[in-house]
């Protein structure tokens, strides 16, 4: 079978909860099938990077430079959000449609037996695809419901219009571009229902993210570090981060342990948390397995957010003692005090970190624990072929 994928953003390196699952899944179809794969560069992709996922892939990869945007200030922003009105699309999808990728995919598709987008923004290209060839529809997460949901940091009139016009112009988008979707897969069962709500129409399947096994530790250290995952791009991720530091962490580190926070670029609000007692700002983290090696312990502060969050995999499936939020542990069927611990305010995660900083028999119980959880479910060699099976359908009922 010869599949075309395509994705706004190139899947190499491996530094965001996105390309991370783009590759998961490219790898997946890869290992059974011919991939062709069509994706935007990103500001780091390079064609050492371009060479070797397509070896990896045993495959063609192309690129395509991301469309320039115009920063002319508040009256190009309100012409752009006009703009969006009349297209029906949101405007940060217009802003990353390349008409250069559509008209090559246009031209592939012919010669696919079926074409896989891997994010909503190339669902811009679903509606030309789909008289072509059958497309299936990956969502990390549902645009119309999360664009929805107000940010920690939203407050006034216009920010509420703002995000008013936001979710309206999503679920036009989704409800557009999917309907063109021989299937359409979502990555947990709260998303199944969410996307089944508002559109009227059940996911063809659910397929969680997942993550390569490290080998497992051999004992948990006793640095004390607490370490944090997440992009900085991501207002959730900050916001998150944001919060629960200055709200929970502060008790943690007048005792003397660390809050270690990697990820290139972060904003000012971020690095400002250096203030705080304990709590260490990295930048970027060029070894993530020595990165997770020094950590006594984990924590995942997400309040926003849908679908299985990778972050608390890695974490999980690296066998290291784990303090979420329900909104982070999401679609993984965690137990909290067999799994990991769980609380829904700051303090509440400070407290239970205190508890497995403290008490190395509960950390160690909740590492193995947590990591026998990813392992039997959230592995790529166990979720791989359920994606590829859903593509093989969708290809044998276009046949």
């Amino acid at each position: 079978m010869r599949v075309l994928a395509i994705t706004n953003q190139f899947p190499l390196p491996l530094d965001m909860g996105g390309p991370l699952r783009f590759f998961g899944l490219a790898r997946a179809l890869a290992a059974d099938h011919e991939v062709h794969l069509l994706a935007l560069r990103r500001g780091n992709t390079t064609d050492a990077l371009v060479t070797e996922l397509a070896s990896m892939l045993g495959g063609p990869v192309e690129t395509f430079p991301r469309p320039r945007l115009h920063t002319g200030g508040r009256r190009e922003a309100l012409a752009r959000w006009a703009r969006a009105g009349v297209e029906g699309l949101p405007p940060w999808v217009s802003a990353e449609a390349s008409r250069d990728l559509e008209r090559r995919a246009l031209n592939l598709a012919s010669d696919a037996d079926a074409v896989v987008l891997l994010d909503d923004y190339a669902g811009v290209y679903a509606s030309t695809l789909a008289a072509v060839a059958p497309v299936v529809a990956d969502k990390s997460n549902v645009l119309g419901w999360t664009a929805s949901q107000p940010g920690a940091s939203e407050t006034g009139t216009r920010a509420r219009a703002r995000r008013s016009l936001s979710a309206h112009l999503a679920r036009r988008f989704e409800r557009g571009y999917t309907r063109h979707a021989s299937a359409v897969v979502v990555t947990s069962e709260e998303e199944e229902r969410r996307f089944e709500a508002l559109y009227g129409r059940r996911p063809d399947a659910v397929v969680p993210s997942g993550v390569d096994l490290p080998p497992p530790p051999l004992e948990l250290p006793e640095s004390g570090a607490v370490g944090w995952l997440g992009t900085h791009r991501y207002e959730p991720n900050v916001e998150g981060l944001l919060r629960f530091a200055e709200e929970g962490w502060e008790p943690l580190g007048r005792q003397g342990f660390r809050l270690l926070i990697p990820g290139g670029n972060p904003p000012p609000r971020v690095r400002a948390l250096g203030r705080l007692p304990g709590v260490e700002v990295l930048g970027f983290v060029e070894d993530l397995d020595h990165f997770l090696r020094g950590l006594a312990a984990a924590v995942v502060p997400l309040w926003t957010g849908a679908g299985v969050k990778l972050k608390t995999l890695t974490f999980m499936g690296a066998g290291i003692p784990t303090a979420a939020t329900p909104t982070a542990l999401e679609g993984m069927e965690a137990e909290p005090g067999r799994h990991c611990l769980a609380s829904n305010d700051p303090v509440g995660l400070s407290e239970a970190l205190r508890d497995i900083l403290v008490d190395r028999r509960l950390a160690r119980e909740l590492g193995e624990n947590g990591r026998r959880l990813v392992a039997e479910s959230f592995t790529w060699p166990t979720i791989g072929p359920r994606f590829v099976r859903v593509v093989e359908r969708a290809a044998a009922a276009r046949t």
